[in-house]
């Protein structure tokens, strides 16, 4: 495979340090797989969607990611912020090295660095649908994501993650235990599919991809390149509810209950009436009253 095009994006911050760690051997690994190039790293004043918005400038099509969730999340938002060249002719190998992983877990990418970088390697791609969400009202903002975005409780939990990051994939599943108690369902407005409704919800979930979380299922049967986003409603939960809950959030067993819908859209409008305006994209925080989510006519190419 032509070389020549490689830009490696490594996060040392990622998985609680565990990229930054491992990075001596990722390194050493890509080289023998002759996979080479300009090696950027993320920092608090470039994270991966400036990076990669500055090294696509400079040519390269072929871009390696090398962190979690969030480091790819932003790795995107810059591919398809850019206008120099057609995000469906850039390539991103992924090296998940995260706490959660979720995006690689919907695929099966391995956590061992090797047979990561070994489906690089092999050259074989793959696209999917990328997800925008748009905050109205706040200059319009928009946030690209690939795998799952989501208003209410998942957001909450997002909000106080940070503290519980040091346990891994565990940190997502400790953070909803011990923060729902805190936490109350809120109004919205929900326009989607020539219809408008209002409710009382826990979470309104907007999924591409299986997981999110760390392995929480809050998207019931995505398919990541149909075109249609899958959206997911729970209403009206109480405490008790809740609690019966939480470990159908990671068994996939939250469809059944009668409190939980599901559906297929390529466009939903939110409106926030009263309560929690926490949302998050695949697993970054974003604050607002209002969100539009569509389906982009850009394809995600990576290498699968």
């Amino acid at each position: 495979m032509d070389n020549k095009k490689w830009v490696i994006i490594y996060n040392p911050a990622a998985g609680g340090g565990l990229s930054g760690k491992k990075w001596a051997k990722i390194k050493r690994y890509l080289a023998l797989k002759k996979i080479t190039g300009p090696i950027y790293k993320t920092s608090i004043h470039k994270n991966a969607g400036d990076l990669s918005a500055e090294v696509i400038k400079k040519g390269h099509t072929r871009i390696v990611c090398i962190g979690g969730d969030g480091t790819v999340h932003n790795l995107i938002n810059g591919v398809y912020s850019q206008s120099t060249i057609n995000p469906e002719s850039l390539f991103i190998g992924v090296v998940p090295v995260g706490t959660g992983n979720d995006w690689a877990r919907h695929y099966g990418l391995s956590r061992d660095y090797k047979k990561a970088v070994d489906v690089i390697a092999r050259g074989n791609t793959k696209s999917q649908d990328i997800g925008i969400m748009t905050v109205i009202g706040k200059e319009n903002q928009k946030v690209y994501f690939m795998n799952y975005a989501g208003v209410g409780f998942d957001g909450y939990v997002i909000s106080k993650i940070e503290k519980y990051k040091f346990l891994g994939a565990l940190s997502y599943l400790v953070a909803a235990v011990f923060n729902f108690l805190s936490y109350s369902n809120f109004g919205l407005s929900i326009s989607y599919n020539n219809k408008t409704e209002k409710t009382s919800a826990f979470l309104l979930g907007v999924g591409l991809c299986k997981y999110t979380g760390g392995g929480m299922r809050l998207a019931n049967k995505p398919v990541p390149d149909d075109g249609l986003l899958d959206i997911t409603i729970a209403e009206n939960f109480s405490k008790l509810d809740v609690i019966k809950h939480i470990p159908r959030l990671f068994n996939g067993n939250l469809f059944k209950s009668k409190k939980v819908s599901t559906s297929k859209t390529t466009d939903i409008l939110v409106n926030i009436i009263e309560g929690n305006n926490f949302a998050q994209a695949d697993g970054e925080l974003v604050y607002g009253d209002s969100f539009n989510f569509k389906i982009s006519d850009k394809q995600f190419c990576f290498f699968k």
